[in-house]
């Protein structure tokens, strides 16, 4: 089916029926909230909720992962790319002299850069901290991350698109963190240009920054072991990854802002991701923060 078909195919299964108030703003909407059923957040999040009767479809379905299907939900979205050109990152220098609390202190969201460009360093530093494989068990083979996953499925993935390299050229590259190296998906200031663009509005400074780390949730590499409970664990996910890279940039002198306003259908499109079995669902803006 071609991505457009399918789209279309959700949107029209999903979508909720055109209203009279389509007009009015979030605010007044809410005002008027007692008078219609819940809006699709509060469906969303009734029918995830962990009730004893969920918990108990939760066991059985972890008993079944213990047997090894877990292997056939991550096929579910190819995690390597492994087709595609790969490079290798220099092992990441994460020397600080700056103490954890002023880490935190100095955590902040930056949306003005000098447009200074990233470089494979950097890079490597920041895709480590965000997202790396700290150690792997010898006997399982299983990967401990910088970030807690549920039931270790790892449904996030991470994307950089490299605005303006130092030593790489502008383009969308992909992060294998068991491998700690980067996938060449598409290469070109035309790549980068498709990237601005899904941004709204212009409250961030999108033009001169360096790279975009951009989020996508493999969904059902999560709900098919928690259900629907498992979208939430995925939007959480993101949230972990996207602090340790605001850390990251905080110890190494970086800006940066996590950006939930983009343009989905534009992001995903950039991506080249279907936006229904992979979706984004953050991205962070980071370079050198403007003076």
């Amino acid at each position: 089916m071609r991505l457009d078909d399918l789209r279309e195919a959700m949107v029209g299964k999903h979508a909720p029926a055109e209203r009279p108030f389509d007009r009015e703003t979030f605010f007044e909407e809410f005002r008027r909230k007692e008078f219609e059923d819940g809006d699709v957040a509060e469906r969303f999040h009734e029918n995830s909720r962990l009730t004893p009767t969920a918990r108990e479809k939760l066991n059985r379905s972890s008993s079944v992962f213990s047997d090894g299907p877990a292997t056939e939900a991550h096929a579910r979205i190819a995690p390597d790319y492994a087709e595609r050109e790969r490079i290798d990152l220099p092992d990441p220098d994460l020397s600080t002299d700056r103490e954890f609390g002023e880490l935190l202190a100095r955590r902040e969201s930056v949306r003005s850069f000098s447009g200074e460009a990233v470089s494979q360093a950097t890079l490597s530093k920041l895709l480590w901290s965000a997202c790396g494989v700290t150690r792997q068990d010898p006997e399982s083979g299983k990967e401990f991350r910088t970030h807690p996953s549920a039931g270790a499925m790892f449904p996030v993935e991470t994307y950089v698109g490299l605005l303006d390299g130092e030593d790489l050229d502008a383009g969308l590259y992909y992060y294998h963190p068991s491998a700690h190296a980067l996938r060449v998906l598409r290469t070109g200031e035309s790549v980068a240009d498709e990237l601005r663009e899904a941004f709204a509005g212009d409250a961030i400074d999108v033009a001169n920054a360096g790279a975009v780390v951009a989020l996508t949730g493999a969904f059902w590499r999560s709900k098919a072991k928690y259900g629907p409970r498992g979208y939430r664990y995925t939007l959480l996910e993101a949230g972990h990854v996207a602090q340790n890279v605001y850390l990251a940039c905080s110890a190494f002198g970086l800006g940066c802002v996590g950006v939930g306003g983009f343009y989905d259908d534009a992001l995903n499109d950039a991506l080249d991701v279907d936006g229904v079995n992979e979706a984004a669902t953050y991205a962070l803006v980071v370079g050198d923060p403007g003076r």
